[in-house]
């Protein structure tokens, strides 16, 4: 038997694996199926290393196969449930003891757990907040819009009054129209 180089005696070796791997132990088959199997096993570390998981999600998948949920961390890497909640929503690290308690307790290993991972807001409520500043920003352009509107004389009466029977987005528009008549007209003036 050789060492697994190229793809080809990969397959080779994975279909002769496939084969004697029920062989008996003390056979010639199962002494093949055997050192096969490392040699198989080798050529995968090389080629299709798996990377580690994620800490938080380690500690999920840990506690869905035990059967527990997130509440049963509590008194485990934090007091209290909002505290748990702040390290597995990924608001705060996981401290030196929670490691030590998570391996203690749920044989978890620490090499997973001492990974760096990405603490702070979590991606939901960036979401949210920037949508809710785009919104504050759209608002107050309407509102500024609008107060210049007002203020001039040279806007149309229709595009002063933005009614109710309009949406949002046309009053948008209508405001962006009027601003860009003022903006021109202005410079006009400025000119002469």
């Amino acid at each position: 038997m050789k060492r697994i180089r190229t793809k080809e005696d990969y397959k080779t070796a994975l279909t002769r694996f496939e084969k004697i791997f029920d062989a008996k132990e003390g056979t010639s088959d199962g002494e093949e199926s055997f050192v096969l199997g490392l040699l198989i096993e080798a050529y995968e570390a090389d080629n299709f290393p798996i990377e580690d998981p994620d800490p938080i999600d380690y500690i999920d998948a840990r506690l869905d196969a035990l059967g527990l949920k997130r509440q049963d961390l509590d008194g485990v890497i934090a007091k209290g449930t909002s505290h748990v909640s702040e390290v597995m929503n990924r608001k705060r690290a996981l401290s030196l003891d929670a490691i030590r308690a998570l391996e203690d307790r749920f044989n978890m290993d620490p090499k997973i757990l001492i990974q760096r991972y990405k603490v702070g807001v979590s991606e939901e409520s960036q979401l949210r907040k920037a949508t809710s500043i785009e919104r504050t920003s759209i608002v107050r352009e309407v509102v500024s819009s609008r107060n210049r509107l007002t203020n001039t004389k040279k806007v149309p009466a229709k595009s002063r009054k933005v009614g109710s029977s309009k949406t949002f987005g046309q009053n948008l528009k209508v405001t962006k129209r009027s601003i860009k008549k003022d903006s021109v007209s202005n410079k006009k003036d400025s000119a002469n």
